[in-house]
């Protein structure tokens, strides 16, 4: 979980407000959409405590379109289906809370990537599915890092 505190406060520097650090984690299994985690993350009000289920939803609908990379891919908002979850290896990570759905799938690329989930041609093809800028400040932040490390 501290991962996505991690990512979340990364966020922050980059156009997130400071003031939203907090969703629900869910973690499904990806070909049949077992939940492995559903968790919250930071203390929600009351009224977003309402929200659990938009992480879930986005987490099994991905599951149901195996084919699909990002939740946005089918994204719904007349229906009440946002992007914030991503595929990664054989489960898919699943975030609603933040204020804007590509925050979401931004902290869960974090997340992915800092586990080595996903590879960098998969945040490519996540960015590009929901034209997330934000994905790509992630890959960028991480790649510089990772050098960083590699030059020591």
């Amino acid at each position: 979980m501290d991962l996505v505190s991690e990512g979340i406060s990364f966020l922050h520097g980059h156009g997130l407000p400071k003031d939203r650090n907090y969703g629900y984690l869910t973690s499904v299994e990806a070909e049949t959409a077992q939940v492995e985690i559903a968790v919250m993350i930071g203390v929600c009000s009351h009224e977003k405590a309402q929200k659990f289920d938009l992480s879930l939803e986005k987490a099994r609908r991905l599951s149901s379109n195996p084919g699909h990379i990002s939740s946005f891919e089918s994204r719904d908002p007349g229906a009440d289906k946002w992007g914030g979850s991503i595929r990664a290896k054989s489960r898919i990570l699943s975030f609603s809370g933040l204020p804007n759905e590509k925050f979401d799938e931004a902290a869960m690329v974090y997340v992915a990537m800092k586990l080595g989930w996903i590879e960098n041609f998969e945040a490519l093809q996540i960015a590009a599915a929901s034209d997330n800028e934000y994905v790509r400040i992630v890959m960028r932040a991480l790649a510089e890092e990772q050098h960083a490390v590699i030059a020591c």
